[in-house]
């Protein structure tokens, strides 16, 4: 069964390349690594790379000891911080049949889209990825 609440591709990838280059705080990391851990496409996760980096999330550096960082000890990187660098701003008020929500009391969804928008939006804003316990599970991972 599929899913209601769909992420883009990018954006899963940019959560869980923030989030394993913040459980490795203390060394770069290079992309291959990140692409390897997650079974990633290296190709797509250099885009997400350069969005991220566009958006001061991380930094790179050049060469044969080169790697990927935190742009600066951001500790408190959002969940929305990084889906909104990557898909931008995430609309509360749209329906999941792709329109905007209408406020219909006769709508065939009634008001559950607006209700889960909301809650995801809500989780988004509070959610530091360096309090995730998956961090914790990545730092013991080789």
């Amino acid at each position: 069964m599929s899913s209601i609440i769909k992420m883009s591709d990018a954006s899963k990838i940019a959560i869980h390349a923030v989030a394993y280059i913040l459980a490795n705080k203390n060394r770069l990391v290079s992309a291959s690594e990140i692409a390897d851990r997650f079974n990633f496409s290296e190709a797509h996760l250099y885009k997400v790379i350069q969005r991220l980096k566009k958006s001061n999330i991380l930094n790179t550096v050049r060469g044969p000891k080169g790697g990927i960082k935190l742009s600066s000890p951001q500790e408190n990187i959002t969940l929305l911080k990084v889906f909104e660098s990557i898909d931008g701003t995430m609309n509360s008020k749209e329906c999941v049949l792709g329109t905007d929500i209408c406020g219909s009391k006769h709508c065939v969804m009634g008001n559950i889209t607006q209700i889960v928008n909301n809650i995801v939006l809500d989780y988004f804003k509070k959610t530091i990825i360096n309090n995730l316990e998956i961090i914790d599970d990545l730092q013991k991972q080789p």
